[in-house]
């Protein structure tokens, strides 16, 4: 039986801070004082740190890449931005939210209407990836100044009683005696009683998008009558914890109208908010309401309930996100019979059938799509659209020649761009909101030989080299020894014509074969099948394990997924476009699905155009690892497949 086992090559940077490390500063900035550990090379402590090659190279100016265990290594330490003491006021105060299922950092970050840099600036430690439920979060909010202001109101009739009153204006009766001394004894028809009502400003400023004039205060009583029509004019004032769905539910509206008449939330609710409730809504009885004006209550508020009315249970709220993507690929044929646009159309298809899923997630996407053609005419036009300014994420070009042209307009614009196809990107053209797909070779080698040390550090490793030394199993083994040995773990090498089982030790053995020579391997069949298959393991190219399905406990890497596809995928690609046809590595129509569902569940921050997260997400063939490029280069895939025939 064959195994696909998908590495993802991601440590959290929780790793780094779970423990105390020394510090020691130098030229006036803080570092921890590192020790290298077993099976870490610079890529991984660059991970660990969440730092670039290149400043701990700055800090250590005497290392190369052959960093050795036991090595000492200064790590500047990042800092996060602390509030100036004119900024620590009275503007601001120190909430704690506590974590609620299916929250994620993210969400959190949206409900609050702050960026992921302040949370982290007050929760020292704190690993976005790995907040659970119960967690404890401090958060910066501005602070509110509570004012009393009074509305006026008419007993209506005998059977109210100051109970029923602040039950209708939600407000205590402690409250209304404290502005009507006089209704110590209670209340009679006719007698007018000032109404205390609790008016929450800011302290600081404005929400962003709401007009101060917009900025009123609930007076309503809490409890309408059975169900009112209100008018366009009737508002909402974002609480905390509340969401686009939980106000939706409220006032009875769909999210679509609500997003519709304030199309400022589709990048999520900021406390504070003022919201537009549309017209015509019916609000249900027993609903909390927030309303503009501040009139007398035009119906007589209900009498003194017998018993307290029973509350719904508040539904599990799912995730909601809004999206604006734009596809730039060739869709049209070309005279160029060297160009097939036909993939590019299965890659879209592709794409297609990954924004149907994420609909049914609770992903919510508007689409945009051109058709780019060869070369820069068509894609400077279309570049010139104003709506592509507004943008979160393009896909695309297809072209290496067009890269740079859409890579300098989305860099511009801070727009996140994914590069999926070409891996030829000039230098130049990189910046901190690119997303590279397709690594070079070297780049995805040296994830591979960091994850082979981390997976067979504590193996005996035995090289079976071959005459042959430029085939790609010769090259990856040679730089899988450099990698061991700048890690100070021991392998054993032997030429092809030695006997295998005499370099075995122990119950843990992994033999690498440095050829890409099917008959190399095959003339050591007899061989290998002799070996105790408890006790050795064996690490191959694709190509030959291709050709060996019967080899166990046999390990090899490759980029794609191969024949993996879920019927379920399949069955709607049938229903949409007709026989599905894949004739080589990798299916354009599973590039296609993958990029965009990756890019659909990942977390997206609209503040710094970065989406992170969601590598676990099971995908139809691609694996994802996206890490940041030293200098803000953007970021690059390191993700890839380990592939084991019948691993036990």
């Amino acid at each position: 039986m064959r195994i696909k086992l998908t590495l993802i090559l991601l440590i959290f940077n929780l790793l780094a801070f779970s423990q105390d490390y020394q510090k020691k500063t130098i030229n006036g900035k803080e570092h921890y004082v590192y020790t290298v550990q077993a099976g870490e090379g610079l890529f991984a402590i660059c991970r660990k740190f969440g730092i670039s090659q290149a400043e701990i190279t700055a800090a250590n100016p005497n290392i190369d890449e052959n960093i050795k265990v036991g090595q000492v290594l200064y790590i500047p330490v990042k800092k996060t931005s602390q509030p100036s003491a004119n900024q620590q006021n009275n503007s601001k105060e120190i909430i704690e939210h506590k974590v609620e299922p299916q929250q994620t950092f993210y969400s959190i970050c949206k409900m609050y209407g702050v960026s992921q840099e302040e949370i982290l600036s007050l929760n020292q430690g704190l690993d976005p990836a790995q907040i659970k439920i119960g967690q404890i979060i401090k958060i910066s909010q501005p602070k509110v100044e509570v004012k009393k202001k009074f509305t006026t109101y008419e007993v209506k009739n005998k059977k109210e009683s100051l109970y029923s009153i602040s039950k209708a204006y939600g407000v205590s009766i402690n409250e209304i005696l404290e502005a009507n001394p006089e209704a110590e004894n209670g209340v009679k028809k006719g007698d007018i009683l000032q109404i205390p009502v609790i008016e929450k400003v800011a302290a600081v400023e404005t929400p962003k998008n709401v007009p101060k004039t917009e900025q009123k205060v609930e007076t309503q009583p809490k409890t309408q009558p059975e169900t009112a029509k209100k008018t366009s004019e009737a508002t909402h004032l974002v609480q905390p914890k509340e969401t686009i769905y939980s106000i939706s539910k409220q006032y009875n509206v769909s999210q679509d109208d609500l997003i519709a008449a304030n199309p400022q939330i589709k990048d999520g609710l900021k406390i504070g908010q003022t919201l537009l409730i549309p017209q015509s809504v019916e609000v249900k009885q027993e609903k909390q309401v927030a309303v503009v004006e501040t009139p007398k209550p035009k119906d007589e508020p209900k009498t003194e309930p017998k018993t307290e009315p029973k509350t719904e249970p508040i539904p599990v709220e799912p995730t909601i996100k809004y999206l604006k993507i734009a596809f730039l690929l060739p869709f049209t044929n070309s005279d160029n019979e060297g160009i097939n646009v036909e993939r590019f159309m299965n890659f879209y298809r592709g794409a297609l059938l990954a924004l149907e899923e994420a609909k049914k997630q609770g992903v919510s996407v508007d689409v945009q799509t051109f058709d780019t053609g060869l070369g820069n005419t068509s894609l400077n036009k279309i570049l010139s659209e104003k709506s592509l300014t507004n943008v979160d994420l393009i896909i695309g070009p297809a072209y290496p020649e067009q890269v740079s042209v859409v890579a300098a307009f989305t860099k511009k614009n801070k727009i996140a761009q994914v590069v999926p196809f070409t891996s030829k990107i000039d230098k130049a053209d990189r910046h901190e909101y690119m997303y590279q797909f397709n690594p070079v070779n070297e780049d995805i080698v040296q994830a591979v030989v960091d994850g082979f040390a981390e997976k067979f550090a504590n193996h005996n490793i035995v090289f079976v080299n071959f005459p042959d030394k430029n085939d790609k199993g010769a090259k990856f083994a040679d730089t899988l020894k450099k990698n061991l040995r700048s890690k100070s773990i021991k392998f054993t090498e032997i030429l092809n014509d030695n006997t295998i089982e005499t370099s075995l030790k122990g119950k843990k053995n992994i033999v690498v074969f440095a050829t890409n020579n099917f008959e190399n391997v095959a003339n050591l069949m007899s061989e290998i099948q002799n070996l105790n298959s408890g006790v050795v393991e064996f690490w191959i190219t694709e190509d030959i394990q291709d050709k060996l399905p019967e080899l166990e406990n046999c390990y090899s890497y490759s980029i794609f997924n191969k024949g993996n596809v879920s019927e379920k995928y399949l069955a709607q690609y049938k229903k949409w476009f007709g026989n599905r046809i894949c004739n080589s590595m990798p299916c354009y129509d599973l590039l296609g699905y993958d990029i965009v569902y990756y890019f659909c569940n990942a977390d997206y921050n609209a503040l710094t155009s970065i989406f992170s997260g969601r590598s676990s997400v099971l995908f139809q063939q691609s694996s994802f690892d996206f890490l940041p490029q030293k200098n803000g280069k953007g970021f690059l895939n390191y993700g890839y497949f380990l592939n084991c025939n019948s691993c036990k």
